[in-house]
């Protein structure tokens, strides 16, 4: 996992949190398994991008991309 990626499942665990939602509910709003989403929760898989951002959707967030220069990315 890239540097960026290992930090969106505490960027999606501090805004389940926020709005107390529990990993079930999340699950049952996306149609991710539990299972799924609970590995990605515990950083130990990497989630498809467009699930990742059907969750945050769900929290009234997005990404958005900004250039950043190529030898801070690697």
């Amino acid at each position: 996992m890239t540097k960026c990626a290992s930090a969106w499942p505490a960027v999606l665990r501090d805004l389940m949190r926020e709005t107390n939602t529990s990993e079930r509910e999340l699950a049952s709003l996306t149609g991710l398994s539990r299972s799924t989403l609970r590995r990605f929760l515990l950083n130990e898989t990497s989630m498809r991008i467009d699930d990742f951002e059907l969750c945050l959707a769900l929290f009234g967030v997005e990404l958005d991309a900004h250039p950043i220069p190529i030898e801070e990315a690697v």
